[in-house]
């Protein structure tokens, strides 16, 4: 007799837990979007009817000559008006933040299915001559690469590229390389929250990738003022 609470699949259960657990936040992210953006029409019905009351309450005063009034109306409803686009702005910046997450999640998810048309590849060009790069589709479309790479940053994509596609040099630095490698991927794996946190930030920055030559070539020029002499 077949248990139905075992998955059918040949996938193993820690994958198949993790792609629930994956499917459960997913949902609840797109609940809480679902309420965020009624709430943001509601912010907007609420933001025109302020702003039409703000000007009927204040012309009609000017209109009787009612100046004290009017003034006083205008101001009023100009505080309120600000107050809740305040709220309004901080509630778009929210749902921003949450579209970009459940975004991440998605990616997750197709990799773990490996959904390709879901990965946003990125084309790493590899040496011709390389002995394995192609043949074992450790670059281009259905790539290894392509499914591990969550890099933001061109120097993190490069980094990753180096350490699939070139082996250390000397024999003799190959156990402490491989070692200092596996350690550091030891250490970011049991972090995927912050993993993904960095991704949040850098998305929030911009599309784009960050160019971390240019940033390194910024870091490097000497600061100053060229237009100012020294005093002495």
């Amino acid at each position: 007799m077949v248990n139905s609470s075992m998955p059918t699949t040949d996938r193993p259960a820690h994958q198949w837990t993790r792609e629930q657990t994956l499917q459960r936040l997913i949902a609840r992210l797109d609940r809480l979007l679902t309420r965020a953006e009624r709430m943001s029409a509601h912010f907007t019905r609420w933001r025109l009817a302020i702003f039409v009351a703000g000007v009927l309450c204040s012309v009609i005063p000017y209109k009787l000559q009612w100046y004290h009034l009017g003034n006083a109306a205008l101001g009023s409803f100009l505080v309120i008006f600000l107050v809740v686009a305040r709220y309004h702005t901080r509630l778009e910046d929210r749902t921003h933040r949450l579209r970009l997450w459940r975004d991440i999640k998605h990616t997750h998810l197709a990799r773990l299915r490996l959904d390709w048309h879901a990965i946003d590849t990125v084309a790493t060009p590899s040496p011709d001559t390389h002995p394995f790069a192609t043949d074992l589709d450790i670059t281009g479309p259905h790539s290894l690469f392509g499914l591990l790479n969550t890099t933001v940053s061109s120097n993190g994509r490069d980094r990753l590229a180096a350490w699939l596609l070139n082996q250390p040099y000397s024999q003799t630095d190959w156990p402490a390389q491989w070692m200092a490698r596996q350690d550091l991927v030891k250490e970011l794996a049991s972090l995927p929250l912050f993993r993904d946190r960095l991704v949040l930030e850098a998305s929030l920055v911009g599309e784009a990738e960050i160019d971390g030559h240019r940033i390194h070539a910024a870091l490097q020029a000497p600061a100053g003022f060229s237009g100012l002499l020294r005093p002495w």
